[in-house]
C-alpha cells in the first residue's frame, strides 16, 4: 500500500462474519480489518536475530552461517556487507544482496571511516556508494544504508563494520534501527568469537612451537651431553687401568705423583657422571629399581664413600640412628643423594670440623639430618641452594665448587623417592643442615654379602679365556696386562673383523668389547658372535662411554651379558667376568 509516500510493505489480517436477520438467513458480511504489520515484522526480525547466534568457532563457517540467515530475510536486509580490520587495512570478508559488478572501494573507506569512530552511520546514497543502482526483492532501488560497528557490548572492542541496507518499503525508524543495531550485536558476537578462537589457536600453536624447540634443544643437548661424556671418558679409561697396574706392581717410584693422578682422575669422573645424571634427572628418564632396605645400610655405603675426604680434612663424624628405621629406596641413587649431601658438607667444613648424621622416625616419614658447623649459608640463598649451578658456598677453595649440581641432583633424586629436603642454616660461618624426609616403610632384614663373597673367591680359583677388542690401544694392552697379571689367558685386536677370525681358534670364555670400533662396531660384532656362540658358550661384556638407559637396552638386545660405562676399574672388570662365568 502506499503510505508515508512511498509504496510501503504492510500486512493485514482480515476476518470475514456472515450477518444474518431475523429469520436466521444471511443478510450481509462484517469485513473487520486489523493492521499487524508490526507483529508481523517483530516475529521475522526477532528470528533473524535468534538464527545468528554464534554455533563455533570457525571465522568460515560462522560468517557462511550468518550470510545464509540474513540472505532469508532480504525484506528487512536487501544487503549486507561484512568488512574486517586486516594488518595492511580493510577487506569485505562476505557480503550478500551485492550486484556482481559492485563497486568495493567506497564500502572499504566507509568501514574505516566507522572503525575509526567507533560510531554508526547513515548513507542515504547507496548508488554511489556502490557505484551503481541496487535493487532488493522490490522493483524501488535501494538508497539507504547503516553502516555499524561489530561488537558484542558498546563496552566491548570494534573487530568489524558491517554495511546493512534499508528496505525502501519500509519506513527506517526506531524498531527498524533497533533490529539493525540486534544484527550488529550478533554478528560481532559472531566475529569475536572466530577472533578469540584464532587467537587462543595461534597462542597454542605459538605455545607448541616453543615447547617443540626447547625439546629438540634438550634433545640436542643430551645427545652432545652423551657424546662429551663418552669422549671424556675414552681417555680416562687406560689412566685408571694403568694406575691400578701400577698399584699392584707395588712400584714406590713417583707414588705421591701417582696419587695426585688418581685422585684427580676421580674427581673428573664425577664430573662426568653428575653432567649426565642432571641431563637425566631433568627429563625424568631416570627408571629407579626401589626396594625395602635399612637406611643404615645406606648411609654406610655413603660414609664409606666419603671417608677418604672426611679423613684428608681431619673431620669429626657423629653418627646417631635410631635403630629399626627402613625406606623403600633403589640404593645405589639413594646412597648417591647422602653421597654428595656429606661430601657437601665436608667441603664447606674448615679443616677439623664436626659432621652430624642423625635419622630418626617422624611419624610416617623418616628423617635424616646432615649438620656441619662450617661456612655456612647465607638467608637469600636458602630458596635457591638446590637449584641448578647454584655455588653460594665457595668461601674456601674455589677448585672444591665443582659444577654446582650436586644438591640439584639430590632433590630430584629424593623427590623421585616421594621424598623431600631441605636446607637449613643461621647464616655464613654458622654452619649448615641438609634435611631429608622419605616415607617410613616396616623394618627389614639387613643385606649381608656373604653369598657374593663366596662367590668372588671360586670364581678367581679358576682363571679361564678373555678376549678384549677395543680400537684404543693403550687401553685395551694395559687392561689385558692388568687380567692376565691375576691368571687370566688374554687375546687383544682391535677391531670385528679380527675378532671374528680368531674367535673359533681361540674359544673364548669372556669377550670384553668395545662399542666404537671401526670397520664394525660393537653391537654388530656381538650380533654376529651370537649366531654361533650362545650365551653358555660366550659370555659378551660390552665397555663404552655411553651409559644412558636407551644404551643399555641396546647392548642388551644386541647379545650382550653386561653393560658397564668407562672409565671402569680392573677390579669391576673382573667382578664381572667373575659373575658370569659363575653363572655359566
Amino acid at each position: 500500500m502506499t503510505r508515508h509516500g512511498f509504496a510501503e510493505e504492510a500486512y493485514f489480517t482480515f476476518t470475514f462474519s456472515p450477518l444474518r436477520d431475523d429469520s436466521g438467513a444471511i443478510a450481509g458480511i462484517l469485513q473487520p480489518v486489523f493492521e499487524v504489520t508490526a507483529a508481523v515484522l517483530s516475529r521475522r526480525r526477532a528470528e533473524t536475530v535468534r538464527s545468528l547466534v554464534p554455533r563455533g568457532d570457525s571465522m568460515i563457517a560462522l560468517t557462511d552461517a550468518a550470510i545464509a540467515t540474513l540472505t532469508e530475510n532480504a525484506n528487512d536486509l536487501p544487503f549486507t556487507v561484512i568488512a574486517l580490520p586486516t594488518d595492511t587495512g580493510v577487506e569485505i570478508a562476505a557480503c550478500t544482496g551485492m550486484p556482481a559488478d559492485a563497486s568495493t572501494g567506497g564500502l572499504c573507506d566507509l568501514a574505516r571511516e566507522v572503525l575509526a569512530s567507533h560510531q554508526s552511520l547513515v548513507i542515504d546514497d547507496v548508488e554511489k556508494l556502490l557505484g551503481g543502482p541496487h535493487r532488493g526483492p522490490w522493483p524501488e532501488p535501494t538508497t539507504l544504508a547503516y553502516a555499524l560497528p561489530l561488537r558484542r557490548s558498546d563496552a566491548d572492542e570494534v573487530h568489524g563494520v558491517a554495511i546493512l541496507g534499508v528496505s525502501p518499503r519500509l519506513v527506517f525508524d526506531d524498531r527498524y534501527r533497533e533490529f539493525f543495531e540486534a544484527v550488529a550485536r550478533e554478528l560481532g558476537a559472531n566475529v569475536a568469537a572466530s577472533v578469540g578462537a584464532r587467537e587462543v589457536r595461534a597462542a597454542f600453536e605459538r605455545e607448541h612451537a616453543a615447547r617443540t624447540d626447547a625439546e629438540n634443544a634438550n634433545r640436542a643437548k643430551d645427545e652432545f651431553l652423551a657424546i662429551l661424556g663418552h669422549e671424556l671418558r675414552n681417555p680416562l679409561a687406560p689412566i685408571v687401568t694403568a694406575l691400578d697396574i701400577m698399584k699392584e706392581r707395588g712400584e714406590a717410584a713417583f707414588a705421591r705423583e701417582r696419587a695426585v693422578i688418581e685422585r684427580q682422575a676421580g674427581h673428573l669422573q664425577r664430573l662426568i657422571d653428575d653432567l649426565l645424571d642432571v641431563s637425566r634427572i631433568t627429563r625424568r628418564s631416570f627408571r629407579l629399581t626401589p626396594k625395602h632396605v635399612t637406611l643404615d645400610e645406606v648411609l654406610e655405603a655413603a660414609i664409606e664413600m666419603v671417608s677418604p675426604l672426611i679423613e684428608r680434612e681431619r673431620h669429626t663424624l657423629h653418627v646417631n640412628l635410631e635403630p629399626g628405621l627402613a625406606i623403600d629406596a633403589d640404593i645405589p641413587r639413594m646412597t648417591q643423594v647422602f653421597v654428595n649431601i656429606l661430601t657437601n658438607a665436608a667441603k664447606y667444613t674448615p679443616s677439623g670440623g664436626a659432621l652430624h648424621v642423625t635419622a630418626r622416625r617422624e611419624g610416617a616419614h623418616v628423617e635424616v639430618r646432615v649438620r656441619d658447623n662450617g661456612i655456612g649459608i647465607a638467608r637469600e640463598m636458602l630458596p635457591r641452594l638446590f637449584e641448578m649451578f647454584a655455588q653460594e658456598r665457595q668461601a674456601l677453595d674455589r677448585a672444591q665448587g665443582g659444577l654446582g649440581i650436586g644438591l640439584t641432583i639430590v632433590r630430584s633424586l629424593v623427590e623421585l623417592h616421594r621424598g623431600t629436603v631441605e636446607a637449613l642454616s643461621d647464616g655464613p660461618q654458622r654452619g649448615a643442615e641438609i634435611v631429608v624426609r622419605l616415607p617410613a616403610v616396616a623394618a627389614v632384614a639387613r643385606r649381608t654379602s656373604r653369598d657374593s663373597l663366596v662367590m668372588s673367591v671360586s670364581a678367581t680359583e679358576g682363571g679361564g679365556r678373555v678376549l678384549i677388542v677395543d680400537d684404543n690401544e693403550d687401553a685395551a694392552v694395559l687392561l689385558g696386562e692388568a687380567l692376565s697379571r691375576r691368571g687370566y689367558t688374554i687375546r687383544v685386536v682391535h677391531d670385528g673383523p679380527s675378532a671374528l677370525a680368531i674367535i673359533d681358534e681361540y674359544e673364548p670364555q669372556i669377550a670384553v668389547l668395545d662399542i666404537g670400533l671401526p670397520v664394525m662396531d660393537g653391537y654388530e660384532l656381538s650380533r654376529q658372535l651370537r649366531v654361533s656362540y650362545p650365551p653358555g658358550r660366550l659370555r659378551l661384556i660390552a665397555v663404552t662411554g655411553y651409559g644412558q638407559p636407551s644404551d643399555r637396552q641396546r647392548a642388551r638386545s644386541a647379545g650382550f651379558d653386561e653393560h658397564l660405562v668407562k672409565p671402569v676399574s680392573v677390579n669391576e672388570i673382573e667382578a664381572v667376568i667373575q659373575k658370569l662365568r659363575s653363572e655359566s
